[in-house]
C-alpha cells in the first residue's frame, strides 16, 4: 500500500499549500496577458477599474478582462482569449501590416499573427517574420513617402498658380467690363445714326416713288388722252363721209329741189359781207368742214336729216389769228392796268405808313442788336425743310460697316464677361487647388473606347466617330476626393449613365483605371498632386517610423 507521502496528488496538494513569493517576471506576464489583442485605439476603453460592454448590456469590473471566461455577450471582455466567438484578437505586427483574426485562432497551436502573439500560451514557439514579410510594404511606403513629398511641393505651387490666375481673371473681368461699356456707347451713337441714314434713304425713296408714280399717271393721261383724240378724229371722219354719200344720194334723187333751195338762200352779202357761207351743196368741199366748229358741223349734219338749208359763218385763217392776238392784247392790257394800280397802291401805303417825319423816326443805336423780321427767321427753316441734302453713299456704308463692326466686338465682349463671371463662381476647393482643371480634359485609351474626362463640363467615351455622354458635372464628393458626373446617356432599356472618378495623390495629373463595374455605372481613378495633402504625408512618415505600415 502507498503512504500519502507517495500519492502524487498528495505532494501537488502540498506543495500549493506552501506560500511561496511570485516572481516579478510572472507579475508583469500576468498584467501584460490582460491587455493582450486590444488595438491601440481601444486602449482608452479599458483605463477605468469598471468598463462597459459595447452592446451596453452590463457593466464589467477591469479584473474580469481576458479572465477566459466570457461575461459580454459580444465578446468586449474577452478580446485576447477564445473564450467568446464574437470577440477579435489583434496582431501588431510590428515591421508588417497589422491585422485581426478570430479569437478561435488563439491559443490554437498554428501561428497565425507573424509576430507570434496569438499563441502567447508557450505551447508552440512562433518566430517573428514581420520583418522579411514587411521588407516590399516598406518600399511601398517609402515611395508612397517620396511621391507624397514630391506632390506637397507640386501642391503648393499649383496654389500659388491658381491665386495668381484668379486675381489676372478679376482684372480681366473689370477691364471687360469697361470695355462692354465703351463699346455699348459707340453701337448706341452708330445706331442713331445709321437709323437717320436709313429714314433719309426711306424719304428719298418714296419721293422717288412719287415721282415714278407721278410720271406714270402723266403717261397714263397722255395715253388716255391720245386715245380719245383718235376716237374723236375717227368719229369725225365717219360723221363727214356719211354726210357726204347722204349729200350725193340726195342730189341725184331731188336735183330739181335742191336748186330751187339754192335760189332762195341768203347770199353772201346778206348774211355776212366778209366771211364765206357753207351750203349742203358745199359739203363736198373738205377743207371747209375742217375749220368749222363741233356746234356748226352738228348744225349742218343736222339740216341733211331734217332737209333745212343751213348757211353757217366759217372764220378765214387770217381773221382767227387776228382775233386771237386781239384777245391776248387785250389780257395784256388789264394785265399791265392791275399791276399798275397794285403798285400806286403799295407807294400810297409806303407813303402814308413807311416814311415817317424827322419827329417820329428813332435814332439807331450800335449797342443793341438787329432783330430778325419774321420772314428773315421762317426763311431758313423752310429752306431745311423743302431742301434736303441727298445721302451720300459711301458716308451711308461706312456708318453700317462701324455699326457692324461694333456691334459684333459687343458680342463677342459680352460672350467674354459671362464665361469669366460663370468660372468665377464655380466651386474649386480648398484654396482653389482645382482652379487649373477649369479648362482641361484628361483622356485614357481603354482597349478599343477612348475616355475623355473634363472637370467642370462632361464626362464622354469615343469608340470611332461615335460619341457616348457618361455624365454632365455634378461637382465635388467626400471631402473633394471624389469627382461626380451625372446624367449621361440613358442605356437601352437601363438608367442614365454616370461616372465616379476617384481622386489618388501623384506627381502628374493623368486618368487611369476606367472600369464598368455594373451596368452603365462607371468608376475611373485620377492622378494629381492636388490630393498629395501635407496631413497624409504626415502619417506616412509617422507609420515608416514606427514600423506600421496600414492601419485596418
Amino acid at each position: 500500500m502507498k503512504t500519502c507521502t507517495e500519492h502524487p496528488s498528495f505532494l501537488l496538494l502540498l506543495l500549493l499549500a506552501i506560500p511561496l513569493p511570485l516572481s516579478p517576471f510572472l507579475l508583469v506576464r500576468a498584467s501584460s496577458s490582460s491587455l493582450l489583442g486590444i488595438a491601440p485605439p481601444d486602449l482608452k476603453y479599458f483605463e477605468g477599474s469598471t468598463f462597459l460592454c459595447k452592446d451596453g448590456s452590463k457593466r464589467v469590473p477591469k479584473a474580469r478582462l481576458n479572465d477566459n471566461f466570457c461575461d459580454c455577450v459580444d465578446g468586449t471582455d474577452e478580446p485576447g482569449t477564445s473564450a467568446c466567438p464574437q470577440s477579435r484578437f489583434y496582431c501588431k505586427n510590428v515591421g508588417y501590416v497589422p491585422q485581426k483574426i478570430y479569437s478561435s485562432r488563439v491559443n490554437d497551436g498554428i501561428c497565425d499573427c507573424c509576430d507570434g502573439s496569438d499563441e502567447y500560451n508557450g505551447f508552440v514557439e512562433c518566430p517573428n517574420t514581420c520583418w522579411d514579410a514587411g521588407k516590399a510594404s516598406r518600399e511601398k511606403l517609402a515611395k508612397q513617402v517620396n511621391v507624397y513629398k514630391e506632390g506637397v511641393k507640386i501642391r503648393r505651387s499649383e496654389i500659388e498658380g491658381a491665386k495668381k490666375l484668379r486675381q489676372q481673371n478679376d482684372i480681366k473681368l473689370v477691364t471687360l467690363r469697361s470695355t462692354e461699356k465703351k463699346l455699348s456707347d459707340q453701337v448706341q451713337k452708330l445706331k442713331v445714326e445709321k437709323e437717320s441714314i436709313e429714314e433719309r434713304e426711306k424719304r428719298e425713296l418714296a419721293d422717288q416713288q412719287r415721282e415714278t408714280e407721278k410720271e406714270a399717271e402723266k403717261k397714263r393721261k397722255a395715253a388716255s388722252s391720245l386715245r380719245e383724240e383718235v376716237k374723236s378724229a375717227d368719229q369725225q371722219s365717219n360723221t363727214e363721209s356719211g354726210v357726204v354719200e347722204s349729200d350725193s344720194k340726195a342730189q341725184k334723187a331731188d336735183g330739181a329741189s335742191h336748186e330751187t333751195k339754192a335760189e332762195c338762200a341768203p347770199t353772201l352779202e346778206e348774211t355776212n359781207e366778209d366771211a364765206p357761207e357753207v351750203r349742203l351743196t358745199d359739203l363736198e368741199d373738205e377743207p371747209k368742214l375742217e375749220a368749222l366748229s363741233k356746234e356748226d358741223l352738228g348744225r349742218v349734219v343736222a339740216a341733211r336729216w331734217t332737209g333745212e338749208d343751213t348757211t353757217v359763218h366759217v372764220p378765214e385763217e387770217n381773221e382767227s389769228r387776228d382775233l386771237e392776238e386781239d384777245s391776248f392784247e387785250d389780257q395784256d392790257n388789264e394785265a399791265d392796268l392791275d399791276s399798275d394800280a397794285e403798285s400806286e397802291h403799295v407807294d400810297s401805303e409806303d407813303d402814308e405808313y413807311s416814311s415817317p417825319s424827322e419827329e417820329q423816326q428813332v435814332p439807331e443805336t450800335s449797342h443793341e442788336p438787329k432783330k430778325l423780321a419774321w420772314w428773315q427767321r421762317f426763311i431758313p427753316g423752310m429752306m431745311k425743310r423743302f431742301y434736303r441734302k441727298p445721302v451720300d453713299k459711301s458716308e451711308a456704308e461706312r456708318i453700317r460697316n462701324q455699326y457692324s463692326e461694333a456691334t459684333t466686338q459687343l458680342a463677342t465682349v459680352q460672350h467674354q464677361i459671362s464665361e469669366l463671371e460663370s468660372k468665377l463662381k464655380e466651386d474649386f476647393g480648398p484654396e482653389a487647388v482645382f482652379y487649373s482643371f477649369h479648362d482641361k480634359c484628361f483622356e485614357l485609351k481603354v482597349q478599343k473606347y477612348n475616355y475623355k474626362v473634363c472637370p467642370f463640363k462632361q464626362a464622354i467615351q469615343q469608340e470611332g466617330h461615335m460619341s457616348t455622354r457618361l455624365g454632365n458635372w455634378d461637382g465635388f464628393k467626400d471631402n473633394y476626393t471624389v469627382m461626380m458626373f451625372s446624367s449621361g446617356d440613358r442605356c437601352w432599356n437601363g438608367p442614365d449613365r454616370s461616372l465616379r472618378v476617384k481622386l489618388l495623390c501623384g506627381v502628374r495629373t493623368e486618368l487611369r483605371n476606367v472600369d464598368e463595374p455594373s451596368r452603365c455605372d462607371y468608376v475611373a481613378e485620377l492622378v494629381t498632386p492636388t490630393l498629395c495633402l501635407e496631413s497624409k504625408l504626415q502619417k506616412k512618415l509617422d507609420r515608416q517610423l514606427s514600423g506600421v505600415h496600414d492601419e485596418l
